[in-house]
């Protein structure tokens, strides 16, 4: 069992740069491109994805997501915010939140060619 603060507070904690939630499956984080499943949490159920909609969206985004089945949006939590992809899986809900950095790089730090 999870409260969504939780999964992303240790998202922040762990540095990570997406946390997954799908039903079925452990929550998961990603951090330098690889999945680190948070078995603490145990296997996310159905019931418990469900839920994100009314967590996650105010009423007029619910009902969005109710007809379109997908939506993307910015949701703050503490001091940082996240990109979130909230979507219909096998039947049910299920998520992918992008931690948004709050320092911009710069393009040395990004080590992009110099054409940019």
């Amino acid at each position: 069992m999870f409260t969504i603060q939780s999964l992303l507070k240790e998202t922040i904690n762990r540095n990570a740069s997406d946390l997954h939630v799908i039903a079925g499956y452990y929550p998961s984080v990603r951090i330098n491109n690889r999945l680190l499943y948070l078995r603490e949490f145990g296997i996310t159920t159905a019931q418990e994805t469900s839920e994100l909609p009314k967590l996650l969206l105010d009423e007029n985004q619910n009902q969005l997501f109710n007809e379109n089945k997908e939506m993307d949006f910015s949701y703050p939590f503490e001091q940082v915010r996240f990109r979130v992809n909230l979507y219909n899986s096998n039947n049910t809900c299920a998520a992918s939140f992008r931690l948004i950095p709050s320092l911009i790089r710069t393009i040395q730090e990004l080590k992009l060619p110099d054409i940019f």
